[in-house]
């Protein structure tokens, strides 16, 4: 063989080498994330049958898991994800009270695969009102939404429930609104109806970690059908 073509060719079994050398090295160091996936509405979409497991795009490095838990006098539900996240590895508790409706979220993110089940995403525990059956109505109802979907809470469609005070609080405010949780790229929402301590709150707003309760109060028995469009007035003006 020609010393120059044999030169050439040793040259390009060379660059070949160093080639299928660095593809080996970057395929080895960029290994995809695998987190459990699922999404929870007050149902069992987190259950061991539905949770799935993803492989996270190129550049992230947590998973994480999120559970917002509501609770009226009524009763109580919980929103829930898993799934690939962003930031750093950690945790973040925060309990939360609108005019007495009672919130805890909790936040978990973690760098190994399949490291986000640390969470209990159907039990909470919120320090109940107590048992409903042992107080007396106060005269006032309300339209009921405690883990039902936007299409059950429609209107007038939801059950009636009777008003209680409990725990040195009254309760004769009826609330309309929702709640909202966001993790991995997912928007989680269900609407909140029941039984409140204020009768006159527009628009009020408690927020956690991707988690956001809100909604409006009225007074009057069963006055909660739809408080989306009540202005920004009160009687008490």
């Amino acid at each position: 063989m020609d010393p120059a073509r044999k030169a050439g060719s040793q040259a390009v079994i060379r660059t070949t080498g160093w080639l299928v050398l660095l593809m080996l090295l970057l395929g080895g160091g960029a290994q995809a994330l695998e987190c459990y996936s699922c999404v929870q509405k007050a149902d069992d979409g987190c259950s061991p049958q539905k949770t799935k497991t993803v492989k996270c795009a190129p550049g992230v490095n947590v998973c994480t898991e999120a559970v917002g838990a509501v609770e009226t006098i009524h009763g109580q539900f919980s929103v829930a994800v898993r799934g690939c996240g962003s930031g750093l590895p950690g945790k973040n508790d925060r309990g939360l009270d609108l005019h007495g409706l009672l919130a805890f979220i909790q936040l978990q993110q973690c760098s190994q695969d399949r490291c986000n089940t640390k969470l209990n995403l159907t039990s909470r525990a919120l320090n109940p009102a107590g048992n409903e059956s042992a107080y007396q109505p106060n005269g006032a109802e309300c339209y009921s939404c405690v883990g039902l979907s936007r299409e059950a809470c429609q209107g007038t469609a939801p059950p009636v429930v009777s008003c209680y005070n409990a725990s040195d609080r009254v309760y004769k405010g009826c609330f309309d609104g929702n709640v909202t949780l966001t993790a991995a790229n997912v928007t989680v929402s269900l609407p909140v109806r029941g039984c409140v301590q204020d009768e006159f709150c527009t628009r009020d707003v408690v927020t956690g970690p991707g988690f956001t309760l809100s909604g409006s109060c009225c007074q009057g028995s069963r006055c909660n059908s739809d408080l989306h469009n009540k202005p920004f007035f009160s009687p008490r003006i």
